[in-house]
């Protein structure tokens, strides 16, 4: 198979756009306008049918003096694209890719306590002051071990979530409203409050130096557990501001994550 998968430095296993193109037995001439098509459809990925989101199913792949965009691909986004292109290849690509998909799975799968740990972690962070404290936590690991400039720190950020500031504010004037000087945190409690749960996890998470695969998969199994419960965001913002007592009765999310990894081998 001339098709090589990659590992990501954030895990994340991905091909080359242009690697699948020829995999596929398709004419290089057509690549761009196949790659534009590509990029555009809807698809049955896990999670919903929906097009290819930029930052979590590709990325573009630059490539100096080059003037043709090339991309790298989600594995499960190449999967689908190879099973929607009028190729005599297709089903030998697309086996190959769901074999190793199922495998990647099967490896990075996360056991019964790390499942439960999620669960405790999308309840705590229902606290607004918790996601905050997350936030800045990230931060000042990332800029004290990674020596980088908050800018970077920004943009490091948003990659991991998979959105930023302006993407917030194009899905919101969709729905016919206007973002106005909302900060992202006010934007996502009008588009979808769930996922400061998700975000709170993963800044948690990598405040405590854990790798950028496994705080997104318990970020995005606290976001499951916070859409199955319902769960409300707790605004206590204005308490801890004011050094009162925080609303929220919830546990710490660092001392439940911290109590789990000083009890635990597992060093994500």
């Amino acid at each position: 198979m001339d098709i090589q998968i990659l590992i990501s430095k954030k895990g994340t296993p991905v091909v080359i756009a242009s690697q699948l193109h020829r995999a596929l037995g398709l004419k290089d001439e057509q690549f761009p306008n196949h790659c534009k098509k590509w990029l555009s459809d809807f698809y049955q990925f896990e999670d919903d049918i929906r097009k290819p989101s930029k930052m979590k199913d590709y990325a573009e792949r630059k490539i100096k003096g080059s003037i043709i965009c090339d991309y790298y691909l989600g594995v499960e986004l190449a999967k689908l694209i190879s099973l929607h292109v009028p190729s005599k290849h297709k089903k030998k690509v697309a086996f190959f890719l769901n074999a190793f998909q199922r495998k990647h799975q099967i490896k990075n799968e996360l056991n019964t306590e790390q499942v439960k740990l999620a669960y405790e972690l999308a309840i705590s962070m229902c606290s607004m002051n918790a996601q905050i404290q997350a936030k800045e936590k990230h931060k000042i690991y990332f800029l004290e071990h990674r020596a980088g400039t908050e800018k970077e720190w920004h943009t490091s950020r948003n990659e991991l979530i998979g959105f930023n500031k302006f993407d917030l504010q194009d899905r919101l004037m969709k729905t016919g409203l206007m973002p106005g000087q909302k900060s992202s945190s006010e934007l996502l409690l009008m588009i979808d409050k769930f996922e400061l749960i998700r975000i709170g996890v993963i800044d948690l998470l990598k405040s405590m130096n854990k790798t950028d695969l496994f705080a997104q998969k318990m970020g995005n199994l606290a976001l499951f557990f916070a859409k199955k419960q319902g769960l409300e965001i707790n605004n206590d913002l204005e308490a801890y501001v004011l050094q009162f007592k925080p609303i929220s009765k919830t546990v710490n999310p660092e001392i439940l994550a911290m109590d789990y990894f000083d009890n635990q081998a597992y060093s994500a």
